[in-house]
């Protein structure tokens, strides 16, 4: 995202990996995608991104409710911190 973010890139996306061959659980995924995302937007702070949009793609639409359901479990977890 840093990287993009240099190039001046208005958007980017971000692939759900790691679940299919890898099997990577997907809350571990779900969390990591989240923990970059917040890292970017901590470490830019004060600044203007180019970013404007971040878009995640998950390629197998049975994994997607579940993502969704880890990404809010996960975003939960961060506001009762």
């Amino acid at each position: 995202m840093t990287e993009a973010n240099d190039l001046e890139l208005k958007s980017i996306v971000i692939p759900l990996i790691g679940t299919g061959t890898l099997r990577t659980p997907i809350p571990v995924c779900a969390k990591a995608i989240q923990d970059g995302i917040v890292h970017f937007i901590e470490e830019l702070s004060g600044t203007k991104p180019s970013i404007q949009e971040i878009d995640l793609c998950v390629f197998e639409k049975d994994l997607l409710k579940d993502f969704q359901t880890s990404w809010k479990a996960s975003m939960k977890e961060e506001e009762e911190k």
